[in-house]
């Protein structure tokens, strides 16, 4: 059943990510809730340039929903660098879940 799958969200501490958690979470699905901010409540700290970590934690989920982007603000969305970044964190997470 769909409702058996473990759902990971990465980038659930934003707008879109904290209200996707909660739709599918009252569906009753099963969801983690992952974000990059250290000290963020009840969400889960995940360190996305370490790749270890990221695939113990990827082990056992059965749909990623990848969300996260690193200076997302209308200021910093444009600078290379941080575009540079965040294609390494996807690159990252896609080798994680192989």
């Amino acid at each position: 059943m769909i409702k058996d799958k473990k759902i990971l969200i990465v980038g659930a501490g934003g707008f879109i990510g904290k209200e996707l958690a909660s739709y599918l979470i009252t569906q009753g699905f099963m969801v983690s809730r992952f974000t990059s901010r250290k000290n963020s409540g009840d969400l889960i700290f995940l360190d996305m340039m370490e790749e270890k970590c990221l695939e113990s934690r990827f082990a056992e989920i059965d749909v990623l929903i990848h969300l996260a982007w690193l200076g997302s603000d209308r200021k910093n969305r444009n600078i290379k660098e941080f575009q540079e970044t965040n294609i390494s964190l996807a690159k990252n997470l896609a080798k994680a879940i192989k």
